[in-house]
């Protein structure tokens, strides 16, 4: 944490210094007037930068996972100070919500299943920003689950909604079995267990538009066919990052009903020769929404 605050100083000041090429010739000058007129009276401590000691990124991780399991208030602490900076070392990814008046069927599925728990640090950490009714934790990903009542505008206030984090990846050996169009995104595996879809807090996953939304998608949809386990996109990811499956990407574009199953079959068809090779029985049979 030392370590970032240093980087974000340097960088304030750089901001302050005019370091950045891209402001017009006006600006550039009105800042650099400004400049003349301030002082700054300290200096970030460089010689220690409290660079980390742990060796990689999953031994940071694992730390942070230990203090996520903790319930004394030093924990809660230490989680909301890593969450201020980063989500990189939290053991899981982006988070999203299910609202139970408007579930689908692989929302009720995944709801079902959650189970009773005391709250930890990161129950505590959710509680500090809105009010929490229940805590609980997902079997499959052990991932911490709140809910929260009316949490939306415009919402009925006794309306109960289900908060928790998507994985960064599926356990190693999974092999998708279908993607259902949803918010989230899940995706089912061989052995027939529903996963929110790896996923971080951007790029964000969606379809039904041309946008970042599918091609972001359709990028993680062939990663994962390819491998199960393939981590969550990240925006410093090696590639294209959203438009890396341009035929897939054009199929996710469709504005599809909300709860749509996509099979392996399917997917990996239209992967290889795009959606306007697809039979008009299963576009018919994409155009009905999911059995309630």
């Amino acid at each position: 944490m030392r370590r970032r605050a240093v980087e974000h100083v340097d960088w304030e000041i750089g901001q302050m210094n005019g370091d950045d090429d891209s402001d017009s010739p006006a600006f550039a000058k009105r800042r650099a007037a400004q400049r003349d007129s301030m002082v700054i009276p300290a200096f970030p401590d460089r010689t220690d930068p409290g660079a980390s000691e742990a060796e990689d990124d999953e031994s940071i991780r694992a730390g942070v996972a230990q203090l996520w399991r903790r319930t004394d208030e030093l924990a809660v602490e230490c989680l909301e100070q890593i969450a201020l900076w980063s989500g990189e070392y939290m053991p899981f990814g982006g988070s999203f919500s299910v609202n139970t008046a408007d579930a689908t069927p692989a929302g009720r599925e995944w709801v079902r299943r959650l189970q009773k728990s005391e709250p930890t640090a990161i129950h505590q950490v959710w509680e500090s920003q809105n009010e929490v009714t229940g805590t609980f934790t997902d079997p499959v990903t052990s991932a911490p689950v709140v809910t929260k009542k009316g949490y939306y505008m415009f919402r009925p206030s006794d309306e109960v909604t289900f908060h928790s984090y998507a994985p960064r990846s599926l356990p190693a050996g999974s092999e998708i079995k279908e993607v259902i169009l949803d918010n989230p995104i899940w995706v089912r595996v061989q052995d027939g267990t529903l996963y929110p879809a790896p996923t971080m807090d951007a790029p964000g996953l969606s379809w039904g538009y041309t946008g970042s939304g599918p091609g972001a998608l359709a990028t993680l949809i062939g990663r994962l066919l390819d491998d199960g386990a393939a981590h969550a996109l990240t925006y410093g990811d090696k590639g294209d990052v959203l438009n890396g499956e341009p035929k897939l990407e054009k199929f996710l574009q469709l504005k599809h009903q909300t709860g749509t199953r996509l099979n392996r079959r399917l997917l990996e068809n239209v992967r290889a020769n795009g959606p306007d090779k697809l039979s008009l029985l299963t576009r018919l049979r994409l155009g009905r929404p999911e059995p309630s």
